[in-house]
């Protein structure tokens, strides 16, 4: 469903803007085509369709003033917690003391570990590391991340090849997988009849 509401199904749309792009767009909207794959990740693929659009409105101020004050108090918090990590930041990129003392302890991160969210993870890679430790922010759902990186080991070829490896194959996997979704959505929901010996063959080649 095509809407600004935002909850916790619809928080996807806020963190990959991309989405809300798509979902808006006159084709979707005014169509009601599907959308191309729409990639997020090398892992997450997504494809869209509007369902129902309800055209934007102004409602009563009484109907929706609690919503309204919450929403006014969430951004000016994180707007205050924005500005804190980027102070602390500027800080101890210029080697002065904050009160952030307090990092985790290190680990070890890659493109092909995937432990830390993409987002995060997109964040820290693109940080400059040409005078370390090197600062970064990113904004989660919990609040402002300040993460300091203190090290950086280039990525071997034989490494490089292997991850394009794993990218292909996983993208494979998920365009078929989403190949035989879609056609089983197609067929199902314009009553396509499908002949016996055409069948045979669907099964032979996992389509079905």
């Amino acid at each position: 469903m095509a809407g600004a509401e935002q909850t916790e199904d619809t928080a996807i749309f806020t963190k990959y803007p991309q989405l809300r792009e798509t979902l808006f767009s006159h084709a979707l909207l005014e169509e009601g085509a599907t959308s191309g794959v729409v990639e997020l990740s090398p892992t997450e693929l997504v494809v869209l369709k509007v369902s129902e659009h309800t055209p934007a409105y102004v409602p009563e101020f009484d109907k929706v003033k609690n919503e309204v004050v919450t929403a006014v108090k969430t951004e000016k918090s994180l707007a205050q917690a924005k500005a804190s990590a980027e102070e602390a930041m500027a800080k101890l990129s210029s080697g002065q003391s904050t009160s952030l003392t307090d990092f985790d302890e290190p680990i070890t991160v890659s493109r092909l570990m995937g432990n830390l969210p993409q987002s995060l993870l997109d964040a820290i890679m693109s940080a400059p590391v040409d005078n370390l430790p090197s600062y970064t922010t990113f904004w989660i759902p919990q609040g402002y991340v300040v993460a300091r990186i203190e090290s950086v080991q280039e990525s071997q070829a034989a490494d490089d090849g292997l991850k394009a490896q794993i990218e292909q194959l996983l993208l494979i996997g998920q365009q078929t997988e989403l190949q035989r979704q879609m056609l089983y959505t197609l067929r199902n929901n314009m009553k396509v009849k499908v002949f016996d010996e055409s069948e045979r063959v669907i099964n032979d080649v996992g389509m079905e």
